[in-house]
């Protein structure tokens, strides 16, 4: 998809009232809507229908007057204060009267007739009578109108997502009534007439607080404040768990990018299946990432959360790092479904994440040496990171707790600490050269013991393991060898001794075999016996070098 920008505003000095409008319920709050009044409505005719719908609301009473889209349920007592503030701010009304249904004629409101067919309820028939005239109404008033109702109606269905899950036939009217509007809204964007006439508007309110710069800056920021809309619901629809909402409304905000960049048929099709899993640009882009805003920054309050609890407590590393990756995962997941993989928002709320935690997980792990944990932690923050710098640093990282995890904590238990005094020595001798001399063979060699480090409690196991190993055996061999040879001897021909000493050494070897396994039964599970030194990664690297086992080679 290109990524032309088509009319992005600069928000810092475009229309903030339109921005700020630019949400799902812009509809169900608007003030022409809550109240039933006409835009040309003056201020002593909405103080006077107000106190009526509030008198109506107090005393239970029903108002039988129709409106145009009357809301189901009707609007409460907070709701008609909110309609009254807001038509009492001048730019807050006019924003209102923009979004909605506007006279043919300026003055004309009470007297025209396709906004009386909307206020009876008849939606089909006002909107043929607009279809008609939308091309060759005053100042696009129709075509504008069309975009108004479209629009609304795809948000009150949008609105109905929350609530319950849409039928496949409310989704496919939604998705019509987003594109009928956003084709009108486009036409009505580049028509001068219609922004002179509201310009004509503004001047009519005689309002210092409405400047005559007004209308161009509502032009501009227009996109940006339609397309707020469909990304806040696709945030909405992401925190909800409903991703295929989600997806639904980017697939509608693309559309509007790749309209503006002037696509053909067949790029606008191969484009919106690529927009599906993501926006890539364009005032959609922009739109996302200001609906995103409120998500990031919970993700720095997040990350700000943990480094406070790790700077005052080290040894709090850990817990302040995986509660970070618990709260900010669902938040993480939501960005990464919402924005492309490149987006540079995207890549710093990732790294940002990753490295608080790394930083916690170093203060605790130089805070407290458990290297298993810090190891544990540092394998769910590796996949977190978005760029290749804090990937390698967290690589790094990894590579060095492992290195103090193998060599400081216990080998057998993997749990306590290594102590020095209990470290298990295994002699090892390699790099043989044997060299014949006129006397015999001259052996050269290099030897050493290699340190297996283990605790203390380890070790008074493995002594212990030791004596009941020579203890069992000795027994098994003894009962083996003794027992037998008693009773055979006794029964056996003195000729025939050589083949009994044979069946006594046989059973000894199996009471030996039965004394070692009786031993064994009774070690503690999670400690791995001294033969598991053999697998230390020093003693298997010199193993695979050659070395072998024992203080010297044979002679």
């Amino acid at each position: 998809m290109s990524n032309v920008d088509t009319k992005r505003p600069d928000t810092s000095n475009g229309c903030p009232a339109l921005l700020s409008a630019g949400h799902p319920f812009l509809y169900r709050e608007n003030a022409f809507r809550v109240s039933g009044l006409p835009v040309e409505s003056g201020p002593r005719e909405i103080s006077k229908h107000l106190d009526k719908l509030r008198m109506a609301q107090k005393y239970g009473a029903t108002d039988t007057q129709r409106t145009p889209l009357m809301m189901i349920p009707p609007p409460d007592e907070q709701a008609l204060r909110n309609a009254l503030h807001k038509l009492n701010d001048p730019e807050k009304r006019l924003i209102d009267e923009f979004f909605w249904f506007w006279p043919n004629r300026l003055g004309q409101s009470r007297n025209d007739d396709v906004l009386a067919l909307l206020a009876d309820g008849h939606i089909d028939n006002a909107s043929q009578r607009w279809l008609i005239m939308e091309q060759d109404s005053e100042s696009l008033v129709s075509m504008h109108n069309l975009a108004v109702l479209y629009h609304c109606l795809a948000l009150d269905i949008e609105a109905a997502a929350f609530i319950r899950a849409l039928t496949y036939e409310e989704v496919s009217r939604a998705n019509r009534y987003w594109d009928l509007a956003f084709k009108r809204w486009k036409i009505v964007l580049d028509h001068e007439p219609f922004w002179s006439r509201l310009s004509a508007r503004i001047r009519a309110f005689d309002d210092p607080r409405l400047t005559t710069g007004l209308a161009r800056r509502m032009r501009e920021c227009l996109p940006l404040a339609l397309l707020s809309i469909n990304a806040d619901l696709a945030v909405r629809f992401a925190e909800a768990g409903d991703m295929a909402g989600a997806k639904r409304q980017l697939a509608v905000m693309s559309s509007w990018d790749l309209e503006a960049a002037g696509a053909g048929r067949e790029d606008k099709e191969d484009n919106k299946k690529t927009c599906l899993l993501g926006i890539t640009g364009g005032v959609a882009l922009e739109a996302l990432k200001r609906a995103l805003e409120t998500l990031r920054q919970r993700i720095k309050s997040i990350c700000r959360s943990a480094k406070t609890k790790t700077d005052k407590d080290g040894a709090q590393g850990s817990v302040a790092a995986n509660d970070l990756l618990e709260q900010a995962n669902p938040l993480l997941k939501i960005l990464d479904a919402l924005l492309p993989a490149e987006d540079v928002t995207r890549e710093a709320a990732f790294d940002e994440v990753a490295g608080v935690a790394l930083r916690c997980n170093i203060e605790f792990g130089n805070k407290t040496d458990k290297w298993k944990d810090s190891l544990k932690l540092l394998k769910r923050v590796k996949p977190i990171a978005a760029t290749q710098a804090l990937k390698s640093r967290i690589q790094d990282n990894l590579d060095t707790v492992n290195n103090n995890f193998v060599y400081c904590t216990c080998w057998f238990c993997q749990e306590n600490p290594a102590e020095m005094s209990a470290a298990l020595e295994v002699p090892m001798y390699g790099n043989v050269v044997r060299t014949p001399t006129y006397s015999g063979t001259h052996i050269q060699y290099r030897h050493g013991n290699m340190s297996v480090p283990r605790c203390g409690v380890c070790e008074k196991v493995h002594v212990r393991l030791t004596a009941r190993l020579t203890i069992w055996m000795t027994v098994g061999g003894v009962v083996g060898f003794i027992v037998p040879l008693i009773i055979l001897r006794a029964q056996a021909d003195r000729s025939s001794d050589g083949g009994w000493v044979l069946i006594c050494m046989l059973l000894c070897g199996i009471g030996i075999g039965i004394g070692r396994l009786k031993a064994r039964k009774g070690s503690p599970s999670g400690i791995r016996p001294k033969s598991a030194a053999k697998e230390f990664p020093s003693i298997r690297k010199l193993y695979a070098e050659g070395w072998s086992f024992g203080t010297k080679p044979t002679s």
